[in-house]
């Protein structure tokens, strides 16, 4: 039998993990030392782990025994759930509908019921966030060194640093060029669950701390987006969080402190490049970037499994 997906999963944060806490840098591109290739296999006694490392002519090849992921307590309880809102070929920054309309943000535009409105004036950042945030009549567009505000017939933008709404009654700074907010921690997402709260820091690890910042525990393996959703089921607060490779939404509770899987991973289509409070407390916004076309989903959870 093959390795299951949790499996995958599981070597590739505890690989992820290791190295860095090793000293290795992690490169996706040269220039780089070495390149190490890595296969999951399977035989009728157990499971194989095969890794060939690759330096200049040198070459060598480790083969161990790999036990796999347990599945936590929980995993499996409830079911995450997609549907499609919007997909294009310009990258989508975040997207909401409002009035019955439904408004994208681009890096440098905001389309209002497919009408295309120009942003001009927010300086080039690598991996730029996005948010839209809906007011009486209208809307407010935030992006890095830029606020616009419009209707669905004008938008008007300024230069200056923003306050995005990045979780429910939270807001927070972007660093000057950077993709990442300003805190007493730097970090990239935040959700707020009840009495918890949860940052995705930039150093790979999501934070859990009590409404009165004191640190309770982490979520290992998370990636760098994170969302909180009120469900209904179970403990009616969840956190939905993405693995490390940015392929998959997990949804957790967190239970005195420390965070209970309690879905099966959601495959997405593509790498996922944002998830955002959707336009209700039960669901999230996520983009996904697939080859050259974004898309934009809602995600909730089922009770049901």
């Amino acid at each position: 039998m093959l390795p299951g997906k949790s499996d995958i999963a599981a070597l590739r944060a505890g690989l992820d993990r290791a190295l860095r806490a090793r000293g290795v840098r992690l490169l996706v591109r040269p220039p780089v030392d070495a390149e190490i290739r890595v296969t999951l296999s399977a035989n009728e006694l157990a499971k194989l782990l095969i890794a060939e490392v690759r330096r200049g002519e040198d070459r060598s090849v480790i083969i161990e025994a790999f036990e796999g992921a347990e599945p936590s307590p929980g995993a499996g309880r409830f079911t995450l759930e997609k549907r499609l809102v919007h997909e294009q070929e310009n990258r989508i920054l975040d997207a909401v509908l409002a009035g019955g309309r439904l408004i994208v943000l681009e890096p440098d535009a905001v389309v209002v019921a497919g009408a295309r409105f120009p942003a001009a004036g927010s300086p080039p950042v690598r991996d730029p966030r996005g948010r839209i945030e809906v007011l009486g009549g209208g809307f407010r567009a935030h992006l890095p060194g830029l606020i616009c505000t419009g209707d669905f017939s004008r938008l008007s933008c300024e230069p200056g640093a923003t306050d995005y709404p990045v979780a429910a009654g939270t807001r927070a700074t972007l660093a000057e060029g950077r993709n990442y907010f300003d805190g007493a921690a730097p970090f990239f997402t935040v959700a707020v669950a009840g009495e918890w709260v949860v940052h995705a820091g930039i150093d790979q690890k999501a934070l859990i701390s009590n409404n009165r910042g004191e640190p309770m525990g982490a979520i290992e393996g998370a990636g760098s987006d994170i969302t909180a959703i009120r469900s209904g089921c179970g403990r009616g607060w969840q956190l939905l969080a993405t693995r490390a490779d940015q392929d998959a939404l997990e949804a957790f509770e967190i239970v005195d402190g420390k965070p209970q899987t309690v879905s099966a991973p959601l495959e997405m289509p593509g790498r996922i490049s944002a998830v955002w409070p959707g336009p209700s407390p039960d669901a999230a916004l996520v983009v996904t970037q697939d080859g050259g076309r974004y898309a934009a989903y809602h995600v909730s959870l089922s009770c049901a499994r």
